[in-house]
């Protein structure tokens, strides 16, 4: 293999660093690897720990497979590895360390190389796996990629940061409108195939997207009787329940004051529903400091073919407004209220005093 070319190095992180999506910017990363060290196969994972089991969790992001790149967000189960892979890759998250398999055949030898990266803490956030031909290696390789590598996962940190809300920690309302962007533009993209005839394959392809916007409840008494440094510690309490109740794959945001969106997957109206009043129930068993039990309200819709980013948070908001009209501390879901005929349809944005981003 010919050494590798400095320019191509400079113009491949000038590309990575302009963008400021995500699924952009990882695409770009694996571009940049894969013209500077031509590669069969290249796998993006992100890597997390899963509190529920205590163990690793992998999530596909990205790949670039017969000169095919693109974005997923898939777990990954490593049985359907072979025994000296499934080894190789625990054994680069648990040391952190380059780990390589040769696989050798009749025509040719490959090797697939898989690069560790950690994050400002030290923990491994990114796995790569590359697949080369033996002889496309060069000593230069592990340092390239690592440099990569360790400027892509410093750049996200960056985007994520400007994309954190400061004081719970939570994603923000500008990641909010990107999430729910992307996942109505790719719910009207699998209606529009299922139209044509087409029939999805996987499972995760047919779970729908439920919003839920959390409020809580009577907020502003706990300001007024402890003091909004107190109010401020109840956000944090709250935010990190959530979290810690949530999916790695599921999501909640910071929409302001005591308000909060949870994006979660689940296959029917019944299944998320569950999911909601459980993370209600959690938090009125919780036992706060002070107050003992604080309550929430959540009203929940479904993404599907609505207009607007608007359109879908005005119907959750409509089914959490009916739930603090008749009691609070309940969940309700938007459209078995229209199918019960106790609430109108929306028909039009719901504006109120929701920002339009």
């Amino acid at each position: 293999m010919k050494k590798i070319n400095s320019l191509k190095i400079i113009n491949s992180l000038a590309e990575m660093t302009q963008h400021y999506d995500r699924e952009i910017i990882e695409k770009s990363l694996l571009k940049a690897i894969h013209e500077t060290i031509p590669s069969k196969e290249l796998r993006l994972f992100k890597v997390t720990q899963n509190p529920a089991n205590n163990q690793v969790d992998l999530h596909l992001s990205c790949y670039f497979i017969n000169e095919h790149i693109a974005n997923t967000d898939t777990k990954f189960h490593q049985e359907q590895l072979s025994e000296s892979l499934q080894t190789a890759i625990n054994d680069a998250i648990e040391c952190n360390e380059t780990q390589q398999v040769i696989s050798l055949d009749d025509d040719h030898d490959e090797v697939t190389l898989l690069y560790p990266s950690t994050n400002q803490e030290g923990e491994v956030c990114t796995l790569l796996i590359q697949t080369v031909e033996e002889t496309g290696i060069h000593f230069d390789t592990p340092r390239y990629i690592y440099g990569l590598l360790n400027i892509h996962n410093n750049y996200i940190q960056l985007i994520n940061k400007s994309q954190t809300d400061k004081l719970t920690g939570l994603l923000n309302r500008e990641a909010l409108n990107k999430q729910m962007t992307t996942e109505l533009i790719e719910h009207n993209s699998r209606q529009k195939f299922k139209n044509n005839g087409g029939q999805t394959q996987r499972k995760i392809d047919i779970q729908s997207t439920w919003v839920g916007v959390l409020d809580i409840d009577y907020f502003k008494k706990i300001n007024d009787n402890f003091g909004h440094l107190f109010g401020d510690e109840v956000l944090i309490l709250i935010s990190s329940i959530m979290t810690n109740l949530l999916r790695p794959y599921d999501n909640v945001f910071r929409f302001g004051g005591e308000e909060f969106v949870i994006l979660l997957q689940a296959n029917s109206s019944k299944e998320a529903n569950s999911a909601f009043e459980r993370i209600r129930h959690y938090i009125e068993n919780h036992n706060f400091p002070k107050i003992d039990t604080i309550t929430v309200s959540i009203g929940v819709t479904e993404i599907m073919c609505q207009p607007s980013i608007s359109d879908i948070i005005g119907e959750a908001d409509t089914a959490l407004y009916y739930a603090k009209e008749h009691g609070r501390n309940q969940t309700f879901m938007y459209q078995a209220l229209v199918d019960e005929g106790v609430i109108q349809k929306n028909n039009a944005n719901i504006e109120d005093d929701i920002e339009l981003f």
